[in-house]
């Protein structure tokens, strides 16, 4: 019986991080809608607890019961013609809980790899550089974002202005908004490169945008998060147009997409190097 029902359990579960794989499978996907999705999906797996799966359902439905022959007041349980080993009363109490306990799991799993922070993170970073997010008319933009920019100076006050970002903020969202036909990655892309308008215009939004173009998603974000703040402590990146973080960026907008990158070549190319002892004199 437990072999049976749980299987019907990730028949139930599949198909909800199905849904949420096939978001992170879009190349130029909305990050506006990844709290609220996230969200769902953990409500769904809440709802699975008390309320049982349609396939969970439909097999404990389907189950028959038999009176037992050599034995008075007892009785088989049947699914599909075959009798189920270890199906009784106390069986399924006990299964009840072990349902419980894996879909708890599985749900503090999803919230732990995209804690609220984060989520609170990626929608700030969503709701400032994607175009397609912003008031569709020019008279509501007034008091747009505004929260959400306080969230990203106070993460990341130590590489910004917050004073200038925010009296620049007014300029920026209109020229955000006549340029609604550009997706969140071109605008951020835009604001990058260091010959652009915008660059030289919103000097701190350039630095929010290269740290949106760079970001992973979930915990790993968390923790690059983290370490950045412990790095800027440290006094060991002491200006957003550090060269190192210049180097990264150029890889991130200039580079190939990872289907298209020779790894093997790259590896043999590093390896020729170390062993002409230029990594180590670029190191020293």
């Amino acid at each position: 019986f437990q072999f049976v029902a749980f299987t019907k359990i990730l028949l139930d579960v599949l198909p909800v991080f199905q849904k949420l794989s096939r978001f992170f499978q879009i190349e130029d996907f909305d990050l506006s809608i990844l709290k609220p999705i996230v969200s769902t999906t953990a409500t769904t797996l809440q709802a699975q607890k008390s309320t049982s799966g349609q396939n969970l359902q439909e097999f404990l439905n389907e189950m028959n019961e038999h009176p037992r022959d050599d034995r008075e007041g007892e009785s088989r349980l049947y699914y599909k013609g075959v009798e189920l080993a270890n199906c009784s009363k106390v069986h399924l109490k006990h299964f009840e809980r072990l349902k419980e306990s894996y879909l708890e799991s599985v749900r503090g799993n999803l919230l732990d790899r995209f804690p609220s922070s984060v989520l609170e993170a990626v929608s700030s970073f969503s709701a400032i550089f994607n175009p397609k997010c912003y008031p569709q008319s020019l008279e509501d933009i007034g008091s747009y974002g505004i929260s959400e920019l306080n969230f990203l100076l106070q993460a990341y006050s130590r590489v910004v202005v917050s004073e200038r970002a925010l009296s620049d903020f007014p300029l920026f969202k209109r020229i955000v908004f006549s340029l609604s036909q550009l997706s969140f990655k071109d605008l951020c892309v835009k604001l990058v490169y260091s010959n652009s308008e915008m660059h030289e215009l919103f000097p701190d939004f350039a630095v929010l945008a290269a740290i949106a173009l760079a970001l992973p998603l979930g915990s790993v974000l968390a923790e690059k998060i983290s370490r950045g703040r412990e790095l800027l402590k440290r006094g060991r990146l002491h200006r957003p147009k550090d060269e190192g973080l210049s180097d990264l960026m150029k890889i991130v907008i200039d580079g190939p997409a990872i289907s298209e990158f020779d790894f093997a070549l790259a590896i043999e190319y590093y390896e020729s190097m170390r062993e002409s002892g230029f990594i180590v004199a670029q190191v020293k």
